[in-house]
């Protein structure tokens, strides 16, 4: 079965005034900053979160996605945890979620 098609349109809503605007995340890095065309404030991620469409948008960004379905069982196959015990010793299977990957270009710094 071939993998969806990530949703590429995120609603990045700001936090203090509650503009949103839709825009488009990239799909093979993450965006640290988001200047609010609202009030002008510089979005970042929360704690935990990769990107600023991970935080403040209704999509999480690309990668993600990506992850969440590669983590989601098979038809007839038990989630995660349910029906399968691991050694203590056993080493985690896969990365956390929230992780996507190298920062979109220009993102790791302010922008001017």
């Amino acid at each position: 079965m071939p993998d969806a098609a990530p949703i590429l349109q995120a609603t990045i809503t700001c936090p203090v005034c509650g503009t949103a605007r839709t825009e488009t995340m990239p799909t093979d890095a993450c965006r640290f900053f988001y200047d609010c065309t609202g009030c002008g404030a510089l979005l970042r991620p929360k704690p935990g979160d990769c990107c600023v469409f991970c935080s403040y948008g209704d999509v999480p960004c690309p990668p993600v996605q990506a992850a969440r379905r590669a983590a989601a069982p098979a038809p007839g196959r038990p989630a995660a945890g349910e029906g399968i015990t691991a050694d203590a010793g056993d080493p985690p299977s896969a990365a956390p979620e929230g992780r996507c990957g190298p920062r979109a270009p220009g993102s790791g710094r302010r922008p001017d």
